[in-house]
């Protein structure tokens, strides 16, 4: 978690300096995490006195019994002016990560943007910091199964607060019905047990060898469905310099997915087996389609055959809100992954140099690693989102 932090007495940031202790039984195995403490439940040293707000009042409609059923706490545990250090927020932090790592919840319900911030914070501290914005996650029930390895649901709600800003009281009703319909869908996946691994890299193969890059390329053309992905210097691939560097082919059909592989674009013989996938009436699925098809008109002469399933454009069906249906977001709240792209992102942003990227420093193995990844995740939502629309897949 956070290095170096100073602990202090409590009220030297200000505050009242009585920090709250969670509360509740938790039989349901259910921790609410709000913003801060009231001053009414520092207080009575309760978190169950005080008038709570509407996502907490939607738990008891559903048959929640508040002090039984759940826990609950505050990202900041007592009341008072909000006169805020860094370096006690962060002391803050440390001790919701202690109130996680002991209750071990199913499911996490955060209230509002500050609370959802907090938990991802310590889910994956290089990737949320203090200051992320993290109200685009409302209405989502994110699996966090990886590190720290908490094997919980986490659903973000919206605060009173974040409610109020609507300023209409019939667009308000629509958003507390939203609210209402997100956390019926929490509570439901949370009496299914923890989400558990969702998402595994170890069955991606790298391939150098032609001939087997050839024979993969053959499998991938005799299957129902094959998502794939490019790897590139650039952007835009009519630039000089500009070109493939590796792909990626998750195959597979509606039950499963057979195979993963990923692989350099380094030889003739791998360029004219991958025209010939590119023609094949294989239903072929991407993220982002038009840069594949423009990628594939540029390096290699052709359209791309038998387009079935663009999962950016499924995502953006669910969830317009802008940046939710990127991959990366959505590797994130529907399978928990994150940090995949950590040694890769320092490469992939351009030198401007003409516009290219430095990709091609990269090792091989990390390049077409986390190009693997992008094509088995791009498969996996397209199937996913697909059954969740009701398209069928």
């Amino acid at each position: 978690m956070t290095q170096g932090v100073r602990f202090v007495k409590c009220a030297e940031c200000g505050r009242n300096g009585r920090p709250l202790e969670p509360g509740g039984i938790g039989k349901q195995g259910i921790l609410i995490v709000t913003e801060m403490a009231t001053k009414e439940q520092v207080e009575e040293q309760s978190w169950f006195v005080s008038r709570q707000n509407t996502s907490v009042t939607l738990c008891s409609d559903f048959g929640l019994n508040l002090p039984e059923d759940t826990w609950f706490t505050a990202v900041l545990p007592c009341a008072g002016p909000a006169r805020m250090k860094t370096f006690l927020y962060d002391h803050c932090l440390l001790k919701l990560k202690e109130t996680v790592d002991a209750l071990k919840p199913v499911l996490i319900i955060s209230v509002g943007a500050g609370a959802t911030g907090a938990v991802l914070k310590l889910y994956k501290p290089s990737h949320f910091p203090l200051n992320y914005s993290s109200q685009q996650y409302a209405g989502y029930c994110l699996p966090l199964s990886a590190e720290p390895g908490w094997d919980c649901w986490l659903a973000p709600v919206q605060s009173d607060r974040e409610l109020n800003m609507y300023r209409n009281g019939d667009v308000i009703d629509v958003a507390c019905g939203w609210q209402r319909k997100h956390l019926k869908w929490a509570l439901e996946q949370a009496k299914k047990g923890r989400p558990g691994p969702l998402f595994s890299d170890e069955g991606i193969e790298i391939i150098f060898d032609t001939d087997r890059i050839v024979a993969a390329l053959e499998q991938a053309r005799g299957c129902k469905y094959a998502a794939f992905d490019y790897e590139c210097n650039a952007l835009q691939m009519l630039m000089p310099g500009a070109k493939v560097l590796t792909a990626a082919v998750a195959m597979g059909d509606s039950a499963q997915i057979h195979r993963t592989v990923a692989f350099p674009m380094a030889s003739g013989n791998v360029r004219r087996a991958w025209v010939d996938f590119l023609k094949s009436d294989v239903l072929k699925i991407a993220q982002n389609i038009k840069y594949e098809e423009h990628v594939s008109l540029v390096h290699f002469n052709t359209p791309v055959v038998n387009w079935a399933v663009d999962s950016a454009v499924l995502a953006r069906t669910l969830d317009c809100q802008p940046g939710n249906s990127g991959l990366k977001f959505q590797a994130l709240v529907h399978y928990g992954v994150v940090g995949y792209d950590d040694v890769v992102d320092k490469y992939i942003s351009s030198t401007g140099n003409g516009g290219l990227n430095r990709l091609e420093q990269l090792a091989p193995g990390e390049l077409m690693l986390y190009n693997g990844i992008d094509a088995l995740i791009t498969y996996m939502l397209a199937r996913d989102l697909s059954k969740i629309i009701g398209l069928g897949f």
